[in-house]
């Protein structure tokens, strides 16, 4: 077994972190099920019937743009944000984004013909794209965002 690696007292986690929901553990071209179903803790085959039955009187499909955009933000809530840059007008690859990432919230990032999932400054996939450059991505609050939002405005809110 592997002994992790510390840093200042802190436990040095990778920003990747391998995971696959096929329910076969294929890998397959399902990206946008993937990062959705992580966000959302859907079951794989679930979700994809959902989506699927959602997109089928739109005519879209849900590996498009047109189809998962609406799907994240109609009807899962998620809001979409612009592609990030720096001052200098260049893009930031997904490592970087993840570094300055917030905390507590699920965001589905797309990179070039790709989605992937990120969560507390990493990212779950079943490979490593933190090379690629974001472009937008949806982000939504996780309930523990609400629940410690709720206690710094209601320090009774969390107590029993």
């Amino acid at each position: 077994m592997k002994k992790a690696q510390h840093y200042n007292g802190e436990e040095i986690t990778p920003l990747w972190v391998y995971w696959n929901p096929n329910p076969l553990n294929k890998r397959t071209g399902d990206c946008v099920i993937r990062a959705i179903s992580k966000a959302t803790g859907k079951p794989w085959a679930d979700l994809l019937r959902e989506m699927t039955e959602w997109l089928i009187p739109r005519g879209e499909v849900f590996d498009e743009k047109a189809g998962f955009g609406p799907y994240l933000e109609e009807v899962l809530h998620f809001q979409k944000m612009r592609m990030p840059k720096h001052a200098d007008g260049t893009s930031y690859p997904l490592w970087e984004f993840l570094n300055g990432a917030q905390r507590n919230f699920h965001i589905i990032v797309q990179v070039r013909n790709h989605l992937t999932y990120v969560f507390n400054g990493q990212f779950y996939d079943i490979w490593d794209c933190t090379n690629k450059c974001v472009y937008n991505f949806w982000l939504k609050p996780s309930k523990s965002f609400y629940g410690e939002r709720r206690s710094q405005t209601n320090p009774q809110a969390t107590r029993s």
